[in-house]
């Protein structure tokens, strides 16, 4: 339950998650969570955050890891 909570609250565990996902291959996996790592940082008013985050997913859909 702590790790669910976690992932879902804490906008850098998402960027972890997107490097695991991509990492293993699973890109989509990779680009939901990089989207909801950059809603929990927009929500979270850290915008510098949610544009790495966006980075990354747009690295993702154009063939680039992160």
């Amino acid at each position: 339950e702590f790790r669910r909570v976690l992932f879902r609250s804490e906008p850098r565990v998402c960027l972890t998650l997107v490097a695991a996902h991509a990492e293993n291959g699973d890109v989509p996996r990779a680009i939901e969570a990089a989207r909801r790592g950059e809603r929990l940082a927009v929500a979270a008013d850290n915008a510098d955050l949610a544009r790495e985050i966006r980075e990354r997913a747009a690295d993702l859909q154009r063939g680039r890891k992160p």
